[in-house]
């Protein structure tokens, strides 16, 4: 069997506000998304039960605080506004050549900001899904 994989810079984080327009993050250096399922175990007296029960998503990365972003990319202020508004999102996590995705609502519920003796001042962000995730555009 052939091994075929998914390049990692092909992997694109992208928001909006409206579900129309959306914004990449600007010089993205790493992104991740991770989802962890609650799970109810019952001792009973003629066995244990498992249920599945709600599932919570969280995206996170850095990137490097660019503050002319170019068309499509939003930038570090952007986000902070986004975020201290409250602002409910809708996410893309996309790979270019289309699988794997995962798709949602949620909000910037992180934003910190990173600035070292040298170098260049960087961010991180936390997004956290509100309900279900799934594998094709929210709508």
């Amino acid at each position: 069997m052939a091994l075929t994989t998914v390049d990692a810079v092909g992997m694109l984080l992208s928001y909006s506000t409206d579900n129309a327009t959306f914004l990449s993050i600007v010089c993205e250096i790493d992104s991740n998304v991770n989802s962890q399922m609650e799970v109810t175990t019952d001792s009973t007296k003629c066995g244990s039960t498992v249920a599945a029960g709600s599932i919570a998503t969280t995206l996170s990365g850095n990137a490097v605080v660019n503050t002319t972003p170019g068309a499509g990319e939003g930038s570090y202020d952007e986000i902070q506004a986004i975020f201290l508004a409250k602002t409910p999102i809708f996410f893309a996590y996309t790979n270019l050549a289309g699988s794997p995705a995962t798709y949602g609502q949620g909000w910037f519920t992180q934003l910190g900001n990173q600035n070292a003796a040298s170098g260049t001042s960087k961010f991180t962000w936390t997004i956290t899904a509100n309900g279900d995730v799934t594998s094709t555009p929210t709508s």
